[in-house]
């Protein structure tokens, strides 16, 4: 325990909500955030873009460390996310944008795609109309086959989505030039990274853009590389430290570390400004707030240390017992951690709504339907939880059963990913 931790864990009652985020989220916050500030410095880097909603409390805590030990490095928060950056790509290449939303998605709808296409209910239903479509049926990879090919041959949806992307690209456009993307300055995206597709999606739009530069992200961690542009990570690495990666819960993470404010889904200009347009916030803001408020006691105490020597290795010494803390809550709660974080909600589809709890009341049937046999034999389970092993603590007969399953479930998409990972460069795709 460093002397931070030794000075700040006793302000926080044992067993509590802001205990458990002084004592297992904060050194993981901590030490990410110095490394992203050492390799700024280190590489000549003026300017971070920490990206929505991951971002926003490495933004607070690396604006505060800047402003107490001098750096030179400014800090800016860049609103963003996959659906308000892809679609405006879209209408450069329509069949290419088509095959991209009836892609890899395990519960699919016709609905479903019009949405991510950024179609209105007025166009949705239109367009439906029109192909004779049940927008909530689902379908197999078969019927997505055949719903992109009536989406291609479609006019109506081809038009309604070559519109909705044009007018998305110049909201965008505007917002990124705003910001200073373009502005000749040297900068790099933070994020938590996980398959590097949000830097391919800014390198695609920048460069359609006319940017010269060359994109660069620093992320948490990587089970995939970006295909454009330069990339480093802290806790693991495409095809690296597979134990950390067999380690990672991403829903957690996402969910513990992600800002109040609801998703971007696109860009309006209001009074010559650029401004986001934002989704509906996530819920239990109360609990949210009150870990916000340890986030910020924790950067507080850390900004009153002394400006290590170098900051990358300060954060590479902190690396491991950070992610050891971390790691513990997220693989193996306890009934307290796993009650008081799992109340808090996720949402995979964030356009639907349908929020969910982060640890999912599941029987023990549904705990048992994702472990590796049952996966195998009967493909994925129906009904899942965004944090297993937090379901597993509050609701399974035996938890720890099913954290050394779900540790091998864990293993095995580490494992695929290093593999994919090693033919890419075999076949020369770095």
């Amino acid at each position: 325990m460093d002397d931070t931790q030794k000075e700040f864990l006793p302000l926080k009652p044992p067993g509590t909500l802001e205990a458990i985020t002084a004592e297992k989220l904060c050194p993981a916050l901590g030490a990410f955030t110095q490394w992203v500030l050492g390799n700024a410095l280190k590489e000549g880097v003026s300017r971070l873009y920490f990206l929505a909603r991951d971002g926003w409390f490495p933004y607070g805590l690396a604006r505060r460390l800047c402003a107490s030990w001098g750096l030179p490095v400014e800090c800016r928060y860049l609103f963003g996310s996959r659906y308000a950056w892809r679609l405006p790509l879209y209408h450069f290449d329509i069949p290419r944008a088509v095959n991209v939303l009836c892609g890899k998605s395990k519960v699919l709808s016709p609905e479903t795609v019009l949405r991510q296409g950024g179609l209105t209910q007025q166009e949705r239903e239109e367009v439906l109309g029109d192909l004779k479509l049940d927008g909530e049926a689902g379908s197999c990879l078969k019927e997505r086959v055949w719903l992109e090919e009536q989406l291609l041959n479609c006019s109506s949806f081809c038009a309604c989505l070559e519109h909705r992307s044009r007018k998305a690209f110049s909201g965008l456009e505007g917002y990124l030039r705003q910001e200073g993307l373009l502005d000749g300055a040297s900068w790099a995206l933070v994020d938590s990274g996980w398959m590097g597709s949000t830097q391919e999606t800014l390198s695609a739009v920048l460069e359609q853009m006319d940017f010269q530069g060359i994109v660069r992200g620093y992320y948490a961690g990587l089970y995939r590389q970006p295909r454009q542009g330069i990339w480093d990570c802290f806790f693991f690495r495409p095809g690296r430290d597979l134990a950390f990666q067999a380690g990672m819960e991403p829903s957690f993470f996402e969910c513990v570390f992600s800002a109040s404010h609801g998703m971007t889904v696109g860009y309006r200009q209001v009074a010559g400004r650029f401004l986001p347009v934002l989704g509906k916030p996530p819920a239990h803001g109360e609990t949210r707030g009150k870990m916000a408020g340890v986030f910020r006691d924790y950067g507080a105490c850390l900004a009153k240390r002394a400006l290590p020597g170098d900051l990358c290795s300060q954060a590479g010494a902190e690396r491991f017992p950070a992610w050891e803390k971390l790691c513990q809550v997220m693989t193996r709660p306890t009934w307290e951690e796993a009650k008081l974080l799992g109340e808090l909600t996720f949402s995979h589809r964030p356009l639907e709504g349908g929020e969910t709890p982060l640890a999912v009341r599941l029987s023990e049937e549904e705990l048992r339907s994702n472990h590796i046999p049952r996966r195998l034999l009967q493909g994925p389970s129906a009904r899942t939880s965004p944090w297993l092993p937090g379901s597993a603590t509050l609701y399974g007969k035996c938890p720890q059963e099913h954290f050394q399953a779900f540790q091998r479930v864990r293993w095995a998409r580490a494992a695929v990913h290093a593999i994919k990972s090693g033919a890419r460069k075999i076949y020369g795709e770095e």
